[in-house]
């Protein structure tokens, strides 16, 4: 059909614009007129050479099996919402995924770091076990049907769509259908095409991602598939931690080939081990020291220059010409070491967090987002200088602590890109929309909430951000003193963005500002994040001059000739001050759910029950006593509330405290009770707000409903 779009399918989906086009199909952005919603809309064309009774029998499969689909339940699956026959042809109405493809991501960027590709591995295994269940076979798994969404899902596409029915390797016209470098060997034989097979492309998937190119690379389809049915394939150079999953899964005899369960156990290897979250106590204050080392970058990230988002505003301040890089100044910092160090190669990313850019100058209170994709721009710069250090708290493992020029510490998530604009750093995170940002302002204004105000009034009358809606504009309990600025807009692309700019003032009496911006549909499953990043924010109390000695508390704004970085080396950590000390964020309390009026209660208050965790009518026992440790792990009985999965519907149990990445919850401000183990972060529900006795919690998508709403009692 034509490239036209506003062609309504059915009387009630607005086509829009064509997505993209492959081998079985094209798919459209379309506009479903009667939910007004987006969707995406996939318009079946069976691949030429097929006779009539091939193509309608490919078509009424296909059909069957986007039923089929449609019917799984599955976070990294993406989601069918109809199948329909219009003008006689077949279409498929999918959700709208705002993303972009991870062949899109390694053709941009190149390739990925082990530890991202293991989780995304991750992630894809858990949608082929789904669909293996049913009893369905991908067929077609390979970069391009691998979806990162801005909300920070990784979704697998095209289900079943990629072969002709009962036809596993070829059409009786000798056409192979799906990607050549992708395809299983037992598909170019006559072997039996199982769930193996999908996992061998899965393993071929994850090898391009971390070695940027596929297992069989050959210059021609047919070198290719010659490859894969009698070689082996290139040994991986970049793959480190990742190798044996690798391996396993590109076995050419499917008999031979690790299954799903071996998969998951290697790829979680390749993710590197937390350690214990107990909080490390360090010197409320960095100390400095006359050593000096050649400026680099914070261990985890790497400097490079984020293109900004065209649909964003531009900065209400002078920023550097979008043909040259920002300038990247000079700076001391110094740094403490914890009594526990992490290494870059253990540091990871755990957490989907976001920011929009501060701006960074005396006496201006106005917010710049710059919402650009980290991976966008492959250009190197000079590093922006920093240094990983520990105030107070040690972070939290898959985070550091960046120190700058003894103005201020704040959490920072290991990977992000790291990018200088005047007097604000920004981290922006890889593949996705998400910024934190932090800036120095120097001496506050008098009055926080009515040049909060004035910034509000001044965007409404411009045109930076489209269909801008104010959601909060208020004092907060912060520190010296504080203002939120808090509303949505929409950015390039349709995607709906929530920002937060929280400008303050220190006890050091300096003015800052802590921007974040994230996608509207993750706001609330990011908030234990956000939390992290406020609570761990610290003020330094005077900056060091190069020499080491005191000056005053504002910091100075004088350029170094050259970098320097002052380090000190590891000692024992020295008790906090207990003004600044770690605390629980409640103790021994009920946890209440708003949906059922239930609570949280471990059955019998045993510390040793193998039971799943349930809800209860409140009555004050022990298993209903909770606490919430500054490690955010949630304590009761003397063990540890625990999730067993990462997917939609597991239930929770007590365990022994390790302070691992899923024994960490969050009490957001929005009563949403997120588990910090998963990626997004997930709410702790209530099944349908049942009030009865031994209702068993689970773990859910967070979708603001009262059954996910907790307090404190």
């Amino acid at each position: 059909m034509s490239d036209t779009p506003q062609r309504s399918i059915a009387g009630r989906y607005r086509l829009v614009s064509p997505l993209g086009q492959g081998g079985m199909g094209r798919v459209w952005l379309a506009r479903d007129e009667t939910l007004r919603r987006d969707v995406a809309i996939k318009e079946l064309l069976p691949p030429p050479g097929l006779t009539d009774d091939e193509r309608r029998e490919m078509r009424e499969r296909s059909m069957r099996e986007a039923r089929a689909i449609a019917r799984l339940d599955q976070s990294n699956v993406v989601r069918i919402f109809d199948v329909l026959h219009a003008d006689g042809e077949p279409w498929i109405v999918m959700e709208f995924v705002p993303s972009r493809s991870l062949h899109t991501v390694l053709a941009e960027n190149g390739p990925l770091t082990p530890a991202q590709v293991a989780r995304i591995g991750l992630a894809l295994l858990a949608a082929l076990r789904a669909a293996h269940r049913a009893g369905l076979l991908h067929r077609d798994v390979k970069p391009a049907n691998v979806l990162l969404a801005d909300d920070g899902r990784v979704v697998l596409t095209d289900f079943g769509l990629a072969t002709a029915p009962d036809d596993p390797g070829m059409t009786r016209t000798g056409i192979v259908l799906g990607s050549p470098s992708y395809l299983p060997p037992e598909r170019l034989t006559d072997g039996v095409i199982g769930p193996a097979a999908d996992l061998w492309s899965l393993g071929a998937t994850l090898y391009a991602a971390v070695e940027g190119k596929p297992p069989y690379a050959r210059s021609s389809a047919i070198a290719t598939l010659t490859a894969i049915a009698t070689d082996s394939p290139t040994p991986p150079q970049r793959a480190g931690a990742l190798t044996p999953a690798l391996e396993g899964l590109l076995r050419k005899d499917p008999s031979r080939r690790i299954d799903a369960e071996e998969a998951e156990r290697l790829l979680r290897q390749a993710v590197p081990e937390e350690p214990s979250l107990a909080p490390a106590q360090a010197s409320a204050s960095p100390t400095p020291t006359g050593t000096t080392a050649t400026g680099t970058t914070p261990t985890g990230t790497t400097a490079k220059t984020a293109t900004q988002d065209q649909s964003t505003p531009k900065p209400s301040v002078t920023m550097a010409p979008p043909d040259r890089p920002a300038q990247t100044p000079t700076a001391t910092t110094t740094t403490t070491t914890a009594a526990t160090t992490t290494t870059a190669a253990t540091r990871r990313n755990r957490w989907l967090i976001a920011a929009v850019a501060a701006v960074g100058l005396v006496g201006v209170i106005a917010v710049q987002p710059l919402i650009s994709n980290a991976l966008a721009d492959d250009a190197k710069h000079d590093p922006v200088l920093g240094t990983s250090a520990s105030p107070t708290n040690a972070p939290m493992a898959g985070w550091h602590y960046y120190t700058e020029d003894s103005r201020f510490s704040i959490p920072v998530p290991d990977g992000w890109q790291q990018l200088r604009d005047g007097t604000r750093v920004e981290f922006h995170e890889l593949g996705s929309r998400r910024v934190l940002a932090i800036g120095a302002l120097g001496t506050p204004k008098a009055d926080l909430l009515a040049d909060a105000r004035a910034a509000e009034a001044a965007d409404r009358e411009t045109t930076k951000y489209p269909e801008y809606e104010q959601a909060h504009l208020h004092k907060v309990n912060y520190r010296a003193r504080a203002v939120d600025r808090e509303w949505t807009y929409t950015a390039a692309g349709g995607t709906r963005m929530h920002a937060l700019s929280r400008t303050f003032v220190a006890e050091n009496g300096q003015a800052y500002v802590i921007d974040w911006i994230t996608p509207d549909n993750a706001w609330a499953a990011e908030q234990g994040a956000l939390s992290l990043i406020l609570e761990g924010f610290r003020a330094q109390q005077a900056p060091a001059s190069p020499g080491g000695a005191s000056t005053s508390a504002r910091p100075s704004r004088s350029v170094s000739p050259s970098p320097r970085v002052s380090v000190t080396p590891p000692r024992s950590p020295k008790p906090a001050k207990s003004s600044t000390s770690a605390k629980p964020r409640f103790t021994n309390r009920s946890i209440i759910n708003n949906g059922s009026g239930t609570c949280i209660d471990v059955p019998d208050s045993s510390p040793t029950t193998t039971a799943k965790i349930q809800t209860w009518e409140c009555h004050g026992a022990a298993g209903e006593q909770f606490t919430l440790a500054a490690d955010r792990t949630l304590r009761v009985v003397g063990k540890c509330l625990e999730i067993t999965d990462t997917s939609n519907g597991p239930h929770l149990r007590i365990a022994t405290c390790t302070g691992s990445a899923k024994q960490r919850f969050d009490l957001n401000s929005a009563g949403d009770l997120v588990s910090l183990g998963t990626v997004p972060a997930k709410c702790v529900d209530v099944p349908g707000g049942d009030p009865a006795n031994g209702v068993w919690l689970n773990l859910w998508d967070c979708n603001g409903s009262e059954n996910q709403k907790w307090h404190v009692g």
